[in-house]
Order: C-alpha cells, then structure tokens, then sequence
C-alpha cells in the first residue's frame, strides 16, 4: 500500500476540494431481512481519483467511468448499518466523524430514527479506516457509545496498533493511524476481539475478508430464508469495481489479496442471490450481483410492499 496518495486523497477531503460545502444527506433506508431490520445510514461520500487505482492507468480508469450514465462516476458514498435483532441494536461502523466536510452524518442518521448511543448494545467494525470509526468518537476521543460492546478483528488491532507502523508512514496519513490507534485505546474496555467466524447475536455471523486490510470483516444477516451481506469495503467505486474486480485501489494493504476476496464474494453472491448492502455502493447501498461476461453489474433491489 502507497501512504502517499491515500494521504493526497484524505488532504483534499479535509480541505473540502472535490466536494459540496453543504452535502443534502438523505433519510435513513430500512431494508427487512425475515424478522431483522437492517437499516442504511448515509454517513456522507468523497469523491475518488482515477489515480487510486493502481494496476491501471488513470487513463483506462477514466475511460471505464465514462462509460456510466451517472453525473459523478468515482464518487463514494460512505454508509454505517443500524441491525436491530429483538433488544440487541447493533451498529455497524460509525462513518467518519469529522474528517471531511462532506461527512459526518451516522450519528444525525441515528438520532432521526429515535434511537439514542446509549441504546447501542454491540458495535462491529469491518475494519478501522478513519472513515468507519472516527464517527465513533467524540472531539475529546472518547467513545460515542458506552454501552456497546465492540467487535473488531484481532488481526486489525494488531496492524493498525504496531508500533513500527507510524514511522513507515508519511506525515499525512500518520493522523489515521493515530485515530484508528486512539479507537482502540478508548474502546479497549468493552472490545471483544476474533479471528474467525463467529456469531455477534444468533443471526449475525461475522466473516473474515482480509486484503483491503488485514482484518477486514463482513457480517451475513440471516433470518429464516432470508440472508444478506453487509460486504464492507468489497467495493469503492461502483462504476469501476463491477465490472472489473480485479483492479484494486491505494486503500488495500493488499491488494492482489483484496481483488481475490473481491471475486470470490461476488461469485458467491450472485450464485446464490444473496441480498448485498456496502458500505461505498450508491445509496440506499442495497442489491444484487450479477454475472456479465467476466465481471459483474450492480442490481438495485427492489422495494418489498
């Protein structure tokens, strides 16, 4: 992985370049799943360069997003997932907190739906990028939610906790790992740590995905007949990554690993129609994966009356 561009990217964010002064962030999206709801918190977007993509040209990059209809191609949207299972309200990632302008909005999300931070009772982390954990702590550093108990991978505690790692680093991308190390100092009391699957409450299975860091972590809902994924950071930018899964980003630790893990969840989703939610896709951030030709597309889902 390149510090450097990731810290270009998080430098023209924080500036507020390549972005909205004032983002319009939709309402929160319910999707059903049996008896569980899982539902969608728009936390915000940023808006990606071509040259994220390292085993490409940005010229090629460039040439894909062209192909899409949509007016911004290489925007990100970032979205946390509310699971709420009997009592249990478990969140899913926190969004970004303060780390850009254009978002911020978890929290907002949450509160719209009536829900407060001390009826959080568990947190998992797919893994603990800035922008899925620093919503989770307040200005002081604190954790948001003093209730929940958190689950994050052992082996990103590990990575993101070694003490080498700020030294390899450059200047600007030192303040993200110094917030990932700051979460796991503040939520080291109530953090439960795995390194395989396992079950958060009966119904939320955690599954271990590593590449795009070493301990990234999908979570399958599952009620009944019915199942869906909360994939994580499976894919960044929709236009690009459907249709070509192996290109990978500057985000992954690694990133023939992570184009691997890439694949073979987007096989397996689309041979067994399972329902997805991501927290980059397009929201309401909920579908299907299709095959089509050597890569894959994108199906909305729809609405269920």
């Amino acid at each position: 992985m390149s510090f450097d561009l990731v810290g270009q990217i998080a430098t023209s964010n924080l500036c507020g370049m390549s972005s909205e002064a004032n983002p319009r962030f939709p309402a929160p999206h319910t999707q059903f799943v049996g008896d569980i709801s899982v539902t969608v918190l728009n936390d915000g977007y940023f808006d990606f360069p071509f040259e994220l993509f390292l085993n490409n040209s940005p010229e090629e990059v460039r040439a894909l997003s062209e192909k899409s209809p949509q007016k911004l191609p290489m925007r990100g949207f970032l979205n946390s997932f509310l699971i709420e299972v009997g009592q249990e309200k478990i969140l899913v990632d926190g969004g970004g907190g303060s780390i850009s302008p254009t978002v911020g909005n978890s929290r907002n999300a949450l509160a719209s739906l009536g829900v407060t931070p001390q009826e959080i009772t568990k947190i998992v982390t797919t893994h603990l990028h800035a922008d899925h954990v620093a919503g989770l702590l307040d200005s002081a550093g604190e954790t948001v939610y003093p209730h929940a108990e958190v689950f994050t991978h052992a082996a990103e505690v590990a990575f993101w906790n070694d003490k080498g790692l700020m030294a390899r680093a450059d200047k600007e991308f030192q303040f993200y790992i110094g917030l990932a190390q700051s979460f796991s100092r503040a939520t080291a009391f109530q953090t439960t740590q795995f390194s395989a699957e396992q079950d958060v409450v009966p119904g939320v299975r955690l599954l271990p995905t590593p590449g795009h860091t070493p301990g990234h972590t999908m979570i399958l809902v599952s009620s009944g007949r019915d199942q869906l994924l909360i994939w994580g950071d499976i894919v960044h930018v929709a236009a690009i990554q459907f249709p070509q899964p192996d290109w990978h980003l500057d985000f992954d630790m690694d990133g023939e690993l992570g184009a691997a893990t890439r694949r073979r969840t987007m096989d397996r989703v689309a041979q067994d129609r399972i329902a997805i939610m991501g927290c980059h896709l397009p929201f309401p951030a909920v579908g299907y994966v299709v095959r089509d030709g050597s890569g894959f597309r994108f199906e909305p889902a729809f609405w269920e009356f």
